[in-house]
Parts: structure tokens; sequence; C-alpha cells
């Protein structure tokens, strides 16, 4: 369960638990050195707050996991030596000559043809559940074929929405706040009045568990404690910076992100390159305070999530407006994953003039329905089972 106190000892008790595991840094990073084979199980942080091995998502998440699997294929640095595990029967997208992507293969394709070496699998996020399914289904592929990621618990922190009530807790923003009844949440509420509060469930991402609520217009006995609550903002722009922590717990800076929001729902990725983006957001705040929130994640980083996990993380911002000024919030929420920033960073790298300026967005489409004609270009093909597609908009005004 989510905890708002003595968070600092939970902390320690379960880092001392991921020592005892016997992490080898070593086999770690010889691991690395391995092509990698990507998986795209996005949606997975409802399954880390179930301890079940046999946790199945929800038939939504499914879906998308297999709809979208060939966005994967743009994470790679390496397109001749990793591939990209798809399911069976997943349309595949059109071949791009001119930008080199890595091969898609189905879990039969991995246990009959032979490769020059083993892969390593690399998740969209942690999931231990279904590595430990993985695991149990094709045990062949564990054997021979594939090098599976530890099926180690993290700490609830990274996850659970814990971590900007510990960023912002030293921060001129108010850090919010779990509360667990609908006391605590008047409680809070009075310390704000005027004012709409922004209310998230633990364990959720890309605006799912969000909702706005005021007192008096929402019955607090009915609502899902524990909640996080904090203030809402008058949101001008959303940001996120990019990093990732690597195997000897350094943390690097990668890339600027800005995306669209419709209400709490993900709308899309700008693909502008990071020289535009960081025009654009040093002329919204100014470069002190950009520096200072990318100084303070590099801290935050370091001590409360490397412990813990190597990999990428997106830290999500938004430029708001107070009175007459714009203001940099540095810390809305973390992703310990990757991130669709992150992706569209690559895929505008990687595609260059031709996807300059555009949107790289998510959709869903009902059976038959054809592609707006404003998606200039698709990034994964369809067939009377696809439900979402991926693909780049032309570029619009904001």
């Amino acid at each position: 369960q989510p905890r708002s106190r003595g968070l600092g000892d939970v902390y320690k008790r379960q880092q001392m638990e991921y020592n005892a595991l016997g992490r080898d840094t070593c086999r770690f990073r010889s691991q690395m050195n391995l092509p990698r084979l990507f998986l795209l199980n996005i949606g997975g942080e409802a399954a880390l707050s179930h301890r079940e091995k046999n946790y199945t998502p929800p038939q939504l998440v499914r879906q998308m996991r297999r709809d979208l699997a060939p966005l994967a294929a743009w994470l790679s640095d390496e397109p001749e030596r990793d591939a990209v595990w798809v399911a069976e029967g997943v349309p595949l997208p059109s071949s791009m000559d001119s930008i080199p992507l890595p091969r898609l293969v189905t879990a039969r394709e991995l246990a009959e043809a032979s490769f020059p070496q083993p892969f390593r699998l690399e998740l969209w996020g942690p999931e231990p559940s279904l590595v430990q399914t993985l695991r149990r289904k094709y045990p062949s592929l564990a054997m021979e074929k594939v090098v599976f990621p530890d099926e180690t618990v993290l700490p609830d922190h990274l996850f659970d929405r814990s971590a900007p009530c510990l960023f912002l807790k030293d921060w001129d923003f108010a850090a919010p706040q779990w509360v667990h009844s609908a006391e605590e949440l008047r409680a809070y509420a009075a310390l704000v009045p005027h004012r709409q509060l922004v209310l998230k469930r633990p364990f959720s991402s890309s605006g799912r568990g969000i909702r706005l609520f005021r007192t008096g217009e929402t019955d607090e006995t009915r609502l899902p404690f524990p909640l996080v609550v904090e203030p809402f903002y008058e949101k001008v722009s959303d940001w996120a910076a990019e990093y990732t922590i690597d195997a000897d717990g350094e943390v690097r800076f990668d890339a600027l992100s800005h995306f669209v929001v419709h209400g709490f729902r993900y709308g899309g990725n700008w693909l502008y390159p990071q020289e535009v983006m960081r025009e654009k957001l040093l002329g919204a705040v100014g470069r002190e305070a950009w520096e200072r929130a990318q100084e303070a994640h590099k801290r935050f980083l370091s001590s409360e999530v490397a412990p813990y996990y190597k990999g990428p993380v997106g830290i999500d911002m938004m430029v708001v407006r107070e009175g007459s000024c714009l203001r940099l919030h540095p810390f809305v929420e973390m992703n310990v994953r990757h991130t669709m920033g992150s992706l569209a960073h690559r895929i505008q790298r990687r595609g260059g003039k031709a996807f300059e300026n555009g949107l790289l967005c998510i959709e869903a489409v009902r059976a038959g329905e054809p592609l707006s004609a404003e998606k200039r270009y698709p990034l994964t093909a369809r067939d009377e089972q696809t439900r979402f597609v991926a693909a780049i908009r032309s570029a619009a005004s904001e």
C-alpha cells in the first residue's frame, strides 16, 4: 500500500532487501553488450501494484501491446543486431529502405531461427510478473535464446506517485500529499481554498487515474483512497526531461520532450529538433530555471532511483502561469521506463527532415475506419483486429 509516513525507513529496508539479492554488477555489464530484444509492455504500472506472479493486464492494455508492438523498433541504436518481439499475426508496417530498423520476430521465429548470440530482453518498463510469465511460457527461449531481466520487485516509490512528494518538499511549489480518507482530503482542501485540486491514483500513468476535485462538487466518501492530491495549476505547456541511469549508477541527460495533453490524456509528442525545443522552453521560463531543475533531477535520480534501477527515466514537467509570470514546474511525475518522449526523440533523430516538426500520436480506431488524411506517416500497420495505431501527423500550430 502507498505510504506517506516513514518513507526513509521503508526505502532503507527495501534497499537492504535489494542488495541481499546479490546483484552481480559484472554480469550485468556483460549482458549489456548483447544484442537487444525489445518488447513493448506499455501500461505496466498497474502490474507493479500486484505482487502476484500471475497478474493479467486488462484487455485494453493487452490490445495496445499487440497493436503498437512494432514501435519498439525505434528504440534500437543498433538495428543490424537487435530485434523486436511481436505477437503472432500482428500486421507488420511497411519497410523503410532509407531508415534501417531491427527485424520483427515472433516467439516461434525466435525458437526456430539461429542467431549469433542470445538476445537480452529489454522491456518498455519493469514488470516482474510478465518476466515470470514469459519464462514459464517459453522455457526453451529462456535456456538458449533470450537472457531475461531480473524479476526483482522494485521499491514502490519508483512507481506509486510518491516521487513528486519527495522531490518538491524542498522546492518552491506545493508538494503533493498522500490522503487516506475523506477527512484528510477535506483538511488539505481547506489549506488551498477557492482552488481546484488534482487527485491521482497510485500506480497509474499517461493520464489514467487522474481527476479534478473541488470541495462540495464531489462525494469524497466514494473516492478510491489512498490518493495523491495536489493543487491545480494554470498550465501553458507540457514538457519532460529524459534521462538514463547507466550500469554504474551515473545519471545522463538524454533529451527534452515536448508533448500535448488533452484534459489529462496523452495527445502526442512533437518531433522538434532538440535545439528548437530548448529554445522554446528557455524562451518561456529562462535558462536558470531549466538548469536548476536539471541539476535537481540528477541529484534526485542518483539518490532515490539509481540504487535500485538502471535504465531510462522520464520526468514530466510543465510551464504554468502564475499571475503575469510563467514558471517551470520541475516535477509533475516520474516514469521509470522508456517513455513516448524518449521514443519521439529517437524517431526525430533517425528520421531527420522527413519527420521534423511532426506530431507522434497514438489513436484508437474502429474496424475498417480509415486513417485521417492529416496523418502523413503511419508507424504501425492495421488488420481487422487492430484498435490502436501510431502515426506521425503533419505539424500544426500549438
